[in-house]
């Protein structure tokens, strides 16, 4: 007979888009332990929701290294570590019929992601706090923090090209209030510690951390 998915509108693509963004997000936050993990879901169905909200929790647990972890047993594995939980339902982020954010709270800063289902793909990333990107979600991504000045690309560019990490692509947002910038660089393979450390001491470079949003195992 014909085989039916168990889950609203084969909620397979957003869950797992929203379990990359749980991860992503979880890197950012390291080291410290999120406090709270807020799931936003824009689209018509709302009946998907719960399960893009599970998907991201485990997500977010899996990238602190926590381990079994599965959509079954995640909120209570969250809150055996006091990490309080909640999801809402909103409007999609303009121009997409779907989208995905997951806001965690840590040491008292927000760390926020968004994400949008492509059918096809795991999903794209379309913003990172404040930040507007537009980068897949997969592999391994370097996200960079930096001063809005000239020659950090260069210098970062130059870093890891000596380093042997071969770069995909390299995205560079900018926010005119804060004069910060963001870079999500999507390399072919994980740098080192060394080279995530001299990345950090790169002149006007204010935080370095990497994501392999395919995997579940801890990065640096």
């Amino acid at each position: 007979g014909v085989q039916t998915c168990a889950l609203p509108i084969c909620a397979r693509v957003p869950m797992e888009l929203a379990r990359r963004l749980g991860r992503l997000a979880g890197y950012a936050a390291a080291p410290s332990a999120p406090s709270a993990v807020e799931v936003s879901f824009g689209g018509e169905h709302d009946e998907v929701a719960r399960p893009v909200m599970l998907a991201a929790v485990e997500g977010v647990l899996q990238s602190m290294a926590i381990a079994p972890v599965s959509l079954i047993n995640a909120t209570v594995v969250a809150e055996e570590r006091n990490i309080a939980l909640s999801r809402r339902i909103n409007r999609s982020v303009s121009g997409f019929e779907m989208s995905i954010e997951v806001k965690l709270q840590v040491d008292g800063q927000t760390v926020r992601v968004v994400g949008v289902p492509v059918q096809g793909t795991p999903g794209r990333i379309v913003r990172i706090d404040e930040f507007v990107v537009d980068i897949p979600s997969e592999g391994c991504i370097v996200i960079m923090r930096n001063r809005d000045v000239p020659r950090v690309v260069g210098r970062v560019g130059t870093l890891l090209g000596e380093s042997g990490v071969n770069i995909g692509y390299y995205h560079q947002s900018r926010s005119n209030a804060s004069g910060q910038a963001l870079a999500a660089i999507a390399v072919d393979q994980k740098p080192s510690r060394q080279v995530l450390d001299r990345l950090r001491q790169v002149e006007d470079v204010e935080g370095v951390w990497c994501a392999m949003l395919d995997e579940s195992t801890r990065s640096d």
